[in-house]
């Protein structure tokens, strides 16, 4: 092992010497083309606020009961367009999801936007949820377990 060791530190140094132009007493220039692919990330942290929801009879004839606030998202990313990101409700029910105050629940998938930020800094939004109740929905209390999973 050590014959192994001082073999590569020899080669090193003939190596370094045939490659410095003080080496051969004169200049040199050389190019040297470096490549670099930089793969996709994001770091997603939900924490959830809503733990429970109590379904009354008016929320079972309308069909769904909305969760104001629900989960607030906290993300950090290098993809420009945006994180597509996937909600499921682990409990009863099917979940929609909209950011905040917007009211457009249209499905479980939408995507995180980072406009506005920097490459690579925490973003953080606030989402509401909808959850779809069956006409057999039980009246009473419920558990809020939402799983929400980054699709890149």
């Amino acid at each position: 092992m050590a014959v192994r060791k001082a073999t590569v530190a020899i080669m090193s140094v003939l190596a370094l010497l045939l490659v410095t132009p003080a080496a051969w007493g004169g200049t040199a220039a050389t190019t040297l083309r470096v490549g670099a692919a930089v793969l996709p990330y994001v770091s997603l942290d939900a924490r959830q606020q809503t733990a429970t929801y109590y379904v009354a009879d008016e929320d079972v004839a309308r069909g769904y009961i909305d969760l104001s606030g629900a989960v607030t998202v906290s993300f950090r990313t290098n993809l420009e367009r945006g994180v597509p990101v996937g909600v499921e409700n682990l409990g009863e029910g099917r979940v929609l999801v909209s950011e905040a105050g917007k009211g457009n629940f249209v499905s479980s998938a939408f995507t995180l936007d980072p406009a506005g930020y920097r490459i690579g800094a925490r973003v953080e939004r606030k989402l509401d949820a909808r959850i779809v109740l069956s006409p057999d929905t039980p009246r009473g209390v419920h558990q809020l377990a939402l799983g929400i999973t980054p699709v890149i």
